[in-house]
């Protein structure tokens, strides 16, 4: 499934995007963010301690300086560049990572079909 990318984030900003439900039929968003080598990077918005929105609803997904994505409930700290886990409980693990297509001017978020 292809799911639109709205908006390209610029460094030090982060762009969810709604991909429909997951097999439990929970909402997920993909969160897009942009390395500080400037290559996009797409991962799927569940913490790796606990299976939340790394966000909890409040639209906040990055440290302050817009270096990490950043898990407010359980301080969890992943890199944009491979979504590994670098601080907090869930330390080594990496986030689940969604493949980015580009096609003319549009870019979109690939998620495999769920059966």
């Amino acid at each position: 499934m292809k799911f639109r990318l709205p908006t390209l984030p610029s460094q030090g900003e982060c762009v969810s995007v709604p991909m429909g439900l997951d097999e439990r039929g929970l909402p997920v968003d993909g969160l897009v963010v942009r390395t500080s080598k400037g290559e996009l990077r797409a991962y799927i918005n569940v913490c790796k301690h606990i299976p939340i929105p790394i966000d909890s609803g409040s639209g906040e997904y990055l440290t302050a300086d817009g270096s990490h994505l950043f898990c407010g409930t359980h301080g969890a700290i992943y890199r944009l560049e491979d979504g590994k886990c670098t601080e907090g409980p869930c330390r080594g693990e990496h986030l689940d990572p969604v493949r980015l297509e580009e096609d003319e001017d549009v870019t979109w978020l690939v998620w495999p079909e769920r059966k």
